[in-house]
């Protein structure tokens, strides 16, 4: 059982008996003993988390294993862009590494970036398409892996004339939680990328010259009605969660939407309809916005915006 135990600290009753060759009682017996040396010798946060992997069986140990990686958290960050106005652009789900991710979509993005004069490009998420696994998705990819994923991204990221602030959406999480190698995109692409800063996962909230911009991805479905996710998503906010601006990823679709004094927008993409998207019959809008806002000092005086498509 000591061998057992040394190989494998965190082994639970079911494995040491298997290991060992000995009954129940005996392995809860020595487990208990273990855990009573380790609280003995000053190690109690040890000794604790024995004292309940002791009463588990492997399966669920498994599991809680599998749940000790912590969600990424974003900070909130404030920032000062200009003067009477913040001018940024807004775009997401560029799903670099998919064969239907449009290169032009981003020169364009960078040529209107420079000729706008913007501060800022604002990404809502799923920078990279990641490895779902489903069958034929292999065949859909012109980038297989993490690091060539991440490579390709950085080469275009590289080329954008002002910063780039983002958030990872849930193609970008595949390789943390779904393929249980624990990389977050967002925080390899930041070392690679000097003018990249990392948010967060899934959401996060920036503040630029007093005004507060939430870029939300969500993990949800579509919707029949084009605005009716983000009007749900706004009504379901507290109140003073919500924010001036709402920049929302995931759905692949442009929408401006005016909701409980919200300025909300579905920042397109810049991939094309995939062979996934024309299975359940979802249209893909390919494009982005560039949006000027202005505010007065205790919100939002005026918003303008500009949706840029690609055909």
């Amino acid at each position: 059982m000591e061998a057992a135990f040394r190989a494998d600290p965190t082994i639970g009753r079911d494995r040491l008996k298997k290991a060992a060759k000995v009954g129940e009682k005996k392995a809860r017996l020595f487990l208990r003993r273990k855990r009573r040396e380790l609280a003995g010798n000053g190690d109690v946060k040890r000794g604790a988390l024995l004292e309940k992997v002791s009463n588990l069986r492997d399966a669920e140990i498994e599991v809680i294993l599998r749940s000790l990686k912590k969600p990424e958290k974003s900070q909130p960050k404030h920032y000062e862009w200009g003067t009477e106005s913040v001018k940024f652009i807004a775009c997401g789900d560029t799903h670099w590494g998919h064969n239907k991710s449009s290169p032009d979509f981003w020169w364009r993005l960078c040529d209107m970036a420079a000729s706008e004069n913007v501060s800022c490009i604002l990404h809502a998420g799923d920078i990279l398409e990641g490895m779902s696994g489903r069958p034929g998705h292999i065949y859909e990819l012109d980038a297989v892996g993490f690091d060539a994923q991440v490579d390709l991204a950085c080469s275009y990221l590289n080329q954008a004339p002002c910063p780039i602030k983002a958030i990872d959406g849930n193609h970008d999480a595949w390789y943390q939680e779904k393929g249980n190698i624990g990389l977050i995109s967002g925080k390899q692409i930041e070392k690679m990328v000097p003018h990249f800063t990392h948010l967060g996962q899934d959401e996060a909230t920036i503040t630029v010259n007093g005004l507060e911009i939430m870029l939300w991805h969500g993990r949800d479905g579509a919707s029949y009605a084009l605005s009716y996710r983000l009007q749900k998503f706004i009504e379901g906010l507290s109140g003073g969660d919500k924010p001036h601006i709402l920049l929302s990823g995931h759905a692949h679709k442009s929408v401006q939407l005016d909701c409980r004094n919200v300025q909300a927008f579905e920042v397109g993409t810049g991939c094309s309809q995939t062979k996934f998207m024309r299975g359940k019959k979802l249209a893909a809008h390919v494009g982005f916005w560039v949006i000027e806002a202005f505010p007065n000092g205790t919100g939002l005086e005026r918003i303008r915006s500009e949706w840029i498509p690609m055909y």
